[in-house]
């Protein structure tokens, strides 16, 4: 998840979508490993990759519930990095 290539996590975060997209509501067991390192993107300046991750945590919420993604995303609140914050919001 921190490639200085942008797009391979564009890439990985795609992959992610559809891992969770195929396994629906078990993908739950995997949001602790996989969620926290996906949010970090949202730091990212690059547009594409905030928009690709935006996408992948609404996937993810629709499978699992919003809030698994919203306790899992509390705490990036609160880093002092503007990006971040907007788009945790």
């Amino acid at each position: 998840m921190k490639d200085p290539n942008k797009a391979v996590v564009k890439a990985y975060i795609q992959l992610i979508c559809t891992l969770v997209e195929a396994l629906g509501p078990n993908s739950k067991a995997f949001s602790k490993k996989l969620l926290p390192p996906m949010m970090e993107n949202m730091a990212d300046k690059s547009t594409l990759v905030r928009a690709d991750t935006v996408a992948a945590m609404d996937r993810w919420a629709t499978e699992c519930g919003a809030e698994l993604v919203i306790t899992l995303g509390a705490p990036m609140v609160s880093l002092d990095n503007p990006e971040l914050r907007t788009e945790m919001l």
